[in-house]
């Protein structure tokens, strides 16, 4: 698995996570991934990278949820 296919990897999850509601389904995905990442045996420089790239899609849905919800 290339970078490219992990940073797509990750861009498609933090999608996914951002648009569902449900917390078990995005703690799976989460670990899924992290394990995918864990048997490509992914260098820790790498995991740093993605996971950098993947939080500024969550914590701009968390606040955008946050602020802005209805609370349904």
């Amino acid at each position: 698995m290339n970078e490219t296919q992990k940073l797509l990897l990750v861009l498609l999850i933090s999608i996914e996570i951002a648009f569902t509601k449900s917390v078990y389904l995005n703690l799976f995905l989460i670990v899924v991934s992290i394990l995918i990442l864990i048997v490509t045996k992914s260098h820790l420089k790498t995991f740093a990278r993605l996971l950098i790239v993947s939080i500024l899609p969550a914590v701009g849905s968390f606040t955008s949820f946050y602020f802005f919800g209805t609370g349904d």
